[in-house]
C-alpha cells in the first residue's frame, strides 16, 4: 500500500518496469523512474509494512471505485457535498501514445454520486476537467445560487454552482495541455437533468436498465440515439476511454469485427467502445460558462471563484439584478522558462449552451523576474523546476495571492473589480533574489467577520508560519509558528479551514488538528493521542453537525470530521497502512466519534471525510505505478464516546 513522495505538481504516466524497491525492518523504499507530460522525473514511494489495527474495520455502507483508463489510472480530487446531500468530485482518464508512455489527452468528468446509496447520478465531461497538470484532479467550488443565476429561472431554481479547472490537449501527441475555468449550474429536481448530451463529448452514458428498443429505452427514463453505428463513434479523442473488451483488440480489423470504433491517431492505435444507443440523462449546462479554450500552458493549482449577487458589490458588466460569478487564474504561456505569467480576473454570467459566457475584467502581468531594482515590483515565484505563487483567493472587495518581489515572498492585495493594489505588497519571507521556494504557498482564507486574511508560507525545510493579515492595511495582527511541514507525505493545500460560524480556524499542526480564535491565533485546543493527517489536502478536516452527547440527535454541535491513526504524532505515523475516521467536538476538541476506514492505504493517500446524514465518506488513491481511487462511505460511529466529556483544552 503506497505512500507517495513524488512531486504531485506533475501528472503521472509511468512504466512500472522501471522501479527499484529497497527493503528495510519497517518499510519499503521504492525508487520508481516517471515520465511526466513530456518531462522526466523522480519519484520515491513508501510501503509501509504493518497496518494500525487496534479496532475492527467497519463494514462499508457503499463503496465506489472511479472507473480506470487503458493503463489503470482513474484518480479522484478531493470531495465536496451539495446543498442535494449528493457527493462531488472530478476525476480524470487518459488517452496514451503507448510508443512513448505519455499521457497525450485526458477526459475530465465532473460526477455527482448520490450520498446515501453511492449510486452515480450523473457524469458531466469537459476535456480533462480538473487535470492541471500537477498529478491529481483539482477539486470542485462550491458556490450557493438562486432562481436567477446566470439564466436558470427558465429550468427551475438552481441550488449551487460547481465550477471546475480543466485542461484541453495542445495535440495528439505532445502530451501538453492548456487549462481554463468552467462553471456548470446545478438545479434542484427533474429539471436538472436533460437527454440534450452532445453525441462527441462521450457524456452519453449507457443507462444502468440498458434497452435494446427506442420504446423500452425511453419508457425506462432513459434517452435514445437513432443514430448509425458509424455516428456514434464519432467521439473526440478525450472520450475514447471505454475499452471495446479485455484484451482489447490491437487492429482495426478486430477491431471493427468487434463492432466498436477504431481511431488510428495514436499508435498503434485506439479501439474503444462508442457512444451508446440507450443512454442516461445527464445534467442540463444551460446557464454554465467557459473560459477561453485553449488557454494556458500552466496555472496555480487551484482557481478562485466567489457569487456576486443583488445587494452585494456592483457588477462591472450587466446588471446587478443577476448573480454573477467572479473567477481568478493564476496562470503563465509556459512555466519552463516562465513566459506570459499573469493574473486574470474573469466575470462569468452563463450560456444557454455552457460555452464561453465570460468577460475578462482585468490583468496584471508578472515578470518572470524582480530585476528592475524597485522594492515594490511582483514577479513570479521560482518552485524549481517550475515556476509558482500561491493559488489566488477572491472575495466579494478584494484579489488575494502570495507571490515574490526582489526581497522575497510577498502578499498581494487587488481590487476585484479594477485590479489596482489596495495596498504595498506586504512581505512575509525575505530572501535572496532567485532563491527557489520549496512548494508553492497554500490558498489563503478570507474571514469577513474579522476582516481578516489568513497566508501560511514555509521559509524552510522544517519551518512554517501561519499570518492572519488586516484586509484594510495589510498588516499583520498575529503569527504562529507550525510543526511537521518538513514532512514529506504531506502536502499544504490551505492556510486553515473556517468553522462555518467563524469561531475557529483549523490548522494542521504536529501531526495534529488545532483550533485557534481567528482575530488573535489564540489556542483553543489541540488533538492528542493520535496521528492527523491527510497527504493531498492539509488540513484535511471538514464540519460535521451531530448531537453534543454523540450521535445524530436533536441537541445538535458541529464536529471536525478528520482522518487518523492511533500512533504516536509523527511524519513516520503517517506512512503506516490503515487509519480511522474521526470526529472531534469543534467548541472543545474531544472525541465525539470514531470508525475505522475499509481502506489499508496509510493516511497520507486519503481523500478528506465528509459527512452525510449518518455516514462518514472518504476516500484513497494508490500512488504511482497505478493511481487509482475508491470512495467509501461507512456508519457514523459515537457509541464508545457519549459519556466522554472531558475537553482538550489548552
Amino acid at each position: 500500500h503506497e505512500v507517495g513522495i513524488v512531486d504531485p505538481r506533475r501528472s503521472l504516466a509511468h512504466d512500472s518496469r522501471n522501479t527499484l524497491c529497497l527493503y528495510f525492518r519497517s518499510f519499503v523504499l521504492c525508487i520508481t523512474m516517471l515520465r511526466s507530460l513530456s518531462v522526466g522525473l523522480i519519484g520515491c514511494h513508501l510501503l509501509g509494512n504493518a497496518a494500525v489495527a487496534s479496532h475492527p474495520q467497519a463494514e462499508p455502507v457503499w463503496t465506489y471505485k472511479v472507473q480506470p483508463d487503458l493503463l489503470g489510472q482513474g484518480p479522484a480530487s478531493s470531495l465536496s457535498v451539495g446543498s442535494d446531500g449528493g457527493i462531488y468530485f472530478t476525476t480524470f482518464k487518459c488517452v496514451y501514445n503507448m510508443l512513448v508512455g505519455i499521457c497525450v489527452n485526458a477526459t475530465g468528468d465532473l460526477m455527482k454520486l448520490e450520498g446515501a446509496t453511492g449510486n452515480l447520478s450523473w457524469v458531466y465531461r469537459f476535456d480533462g476537467a480538473g487535470m492541471t497538470g500537477i498529478g491529481y484532479p483539482r477539486s470542485v467550488t462550491m458556490l450557493p445560487g438562486s432562481s436567477t443565476m446566470n439564466g436558470a429561472s427558465e429550468n427551475g431554481a438552481t441550488s449551487e454552482m460547481a465550477v471546475v479547472l480543466g485542461a484541453t490537449s495542445a495535440g495528439a501527441q505532445e502530451g501538453q495541455f492548456g487549462f481554463f475555468a468552467a462553471g456548470l449550474p446545478l438545479r434542484a429536481g427533474a429539471p436538472g437533468l436533460s437527454c440534450d448530451v452532445p453525441l462527441s463529448s462521450g457524456n452519453r452514458l449507457e443507462h444502468p436498465r440498458n434497452k435494446s428498443t427506442q420504446d423500452a429505452c425511453e419508457s425506462s427514463g432513459a434517452c435514445w440515439d437513432q443514430g448509425t453505428d458509424e455516428e456514434r463513434c464519432d467521439l473526440v479523442s478525450t472520450a475514447q476511454t471505454i475499452d471495446c473488451a479485455d484484451p482489447n483488440p490491437q487492429s482495426k480489423d478486430d477491431c471493427l469485427v468487434a463492432s466498436c470504433c477504431w481511431d488510428d491517431k495514436y499508435k498503434p492505435g485506439r479501439c474503444f467502445k462508442g457512444s451508446p444507443k440507450c443512454y442516461a440523462k445527464s445534467v442540463n449546462q444551460s446557464g454554465g460558462w467557459q473560459t477561453a479554450r485553449p488557454g494556458p500552458h500552466w496555472t496555480a493549482r487551484d482557481l478562485a471563484a466567489t457569487r456576486i449577487t443583488s445587494g452585494s458589490q456592483p457588477t462591472k458588466y450587466g446588471s446587478d439584478e443577476v448573480a454573477t460569478t467572479t473567477v481568478a487564474l493564476m496562470e503563465c504561456e509556459s512555466a519552463a522558462p516562465p513566459i506570459g505569467c499573469k493574473v486574470e480576473v474573469f466575470e462569468a454570467s452563463g450560456t444557454s449552451t455552457g460555452l464561453n459566457g465570460t468577460k475578462l475584467m482585468w490583468t496584471l502581468d508578472l515578470p518572470s523576474s524582480c530585476d528592475g531594482g524597485d522594492d515594490d515590483q511582483v514577479c513570479i515565484c521560482d518552485c524549481s523546476p517550475d515556476v509558482c505563487t500561491s493559488p489566488p483567493a477572491v472575495n466579494t472587495v478584494a484579489v488575494v495571492l502570495l507571490t515574490c518581489s526582489s526581497k522575497g515572498l510577498v502578499l498581494l492585495a487587488l481590487d476585484r473589480l479594477t485590479g489596482k493594489q489596495l495596498w504595498k505588497p506586504q512581505l512575509l519571507a525575505a530572501f535572496k533574489p532567485n532563491t527557489a521556494l520549496l512548494d508553492p504557498p497554500p490558498q489563503p482564507i478570507f474571514d469577513s467577520r474579522s476582516n481578516l486574511v489568513f497566508v501560511g508560507y514555509q521559509p524552510t525545510f522544517k519551518t512554517a508560519f501561519l499570518e492572519a493579515r488586516d484586509m484594510s492595511t495589510g498588516a499583520k495582527k498575529w503569527s504562529n509558528s507550525l510543526s511537521g511541514y518538513g514532512c514529506e507525505v504531506v502536502r499544504w493545500s490551505y492556510a486553515g479551514a473556517l468553522s462555518p460560524a467563524g469561531d475557529a480556524l483549523l490548522v494542521w499542526d504536529g501531526y495534529g488538528i488545532s483550533a485557534l480564535t481567528p482575530s488573535t491565533g489564540a489556542a483553543i485546543w489541540k488533538s492528542s493521542g493520535f496521528t492527523a493527517g491527510n497527504g493531498r489536502h492539509l488540513p484535511g478536516v471538514s464540519f460535521h453537525e451531530v448531537s453534543s452527547t454523540g450521535g445524530l440527535g436533536s441537541d445538535k454541535e458541529t464536529a471536525v470530521l478528520v482522518l487518523g491513526n492511533d500512533l504516536q504524532p509523527s511524519c513516520m505515523s503517517c506512512m503506516q497502512t490503515g487509519f480511522d475516521v474521526i470526529a472531534l467536538s469543534l467548541k472543545s476538541g474531544r472525541t465525539l466519534g470514531k470508525a475505522k476506514s475499509p481502506s489499508l492505504k496509510p493516511i497520507a493517500t486519503a481523500i478528506s471525510p465528509v459527512g452525510v446524514g449518518d455516514l462518514w465518506v472518504h476516500g484513497d488513491t494508490s500512488n504511482p505505478p497505478r493511481m487509482h481511487s475508491t470512495i467509501y462511505a461507512i456508519k457514523a460511529n459515537f457509541t464508545q464516546y457519549r459519556s466522554q466529556d472531558t475537553p482538550i483544552l489548552m
